[in-house]
């Protein structure tokens, strides 16, 4: 598969597994220089000579189709990385994650994103998408649609429908293929939003 091809298969479990190893080099990659305790906590003693701690990582988490157990997708690994400073930091980083085989994309398209991506084997790639903490609308927007999509199996399967028809459609074209799934998501993204904040915390 290539960037610009639409190939649309069925679920596979191996896709966690997958997430799971991206997420330990990603932390490989951040924390290179320092001793971590937890994903979310460094020793502040480098064992190089690095004189300043690296970017904190709030979290990591696998967001996008893949995410979703039972849903067609492309094999593409989406991740959704959280910092917890400015997310230009994060853009001193760029030769450690060349290092790991990730292409830098830079905003692409959506502001204050840093958007990387990666080959990896079996024609499968990951794209990870970095968010500073207090990007609340982008962060929310995945996690959220990711969520309802798994609370809502009848929906799930109308996505997956709607998937697999745009993708015999428009085999050789990622465009149209984004463009025909663009109003359905729209849509319930919103839809996603209304839920998740209907369903938080119901004992007020």
């Amino acid at each position: 598969m290539n960037l610009k091809s639409v190939t649309v298969v069925e679920h596979d479990p191996r896709w966690k597994e997958l997430f799971l190893e991206e997420e330990k080099q990603i932390k490989e990659v951040i924390f290179k220089d320092y001793k971590c305790k937890k994903f979310n906590e460094y020793d502040d003693t480098p064992s190089s000579s690095a004189a300043q701690p690296p970017l904190l990582t709030v979290n990591v988490f696998h967001c996008g189709s893949t995410s979703v157990p039972g849903l067609k997708a492309k094999p593409v690994i989406d991740i959704l990385l959280v910092v917890n400073g400015d997310i230009s930091e994060l853009d001193e980083m760029n030769e450690r994650f060349e290092s790991s085989n990730y292409q830098i994309r830079g905003e692409n398209g959506i502001a204050g994103r840093r958007f990387f991506t990666k080959r990896i084997p079996n024609h499968i790639w990951v794209n990870m998408h970095a968010f500073q903490f207090d990007n609340i609308t982008d962060i929310e927007r995945h996690l959220t649609f990711r969520d309802y999509l798994i609370a809502h199996p009848i929906i799930l399967d109308q996505y997956a429908n709607l998937k697999s028809e745009l993708a015999s459609k428009f085999p050789n074209s990622i465009d149209d293929y984004w463009e025909g799934k663009n109003l359905w998501i729209k849509c319930h993204e919103k839809k996603s939003l209304i839920w998740h904040w209907a369903n938080r915390f119901n004992n007020k």
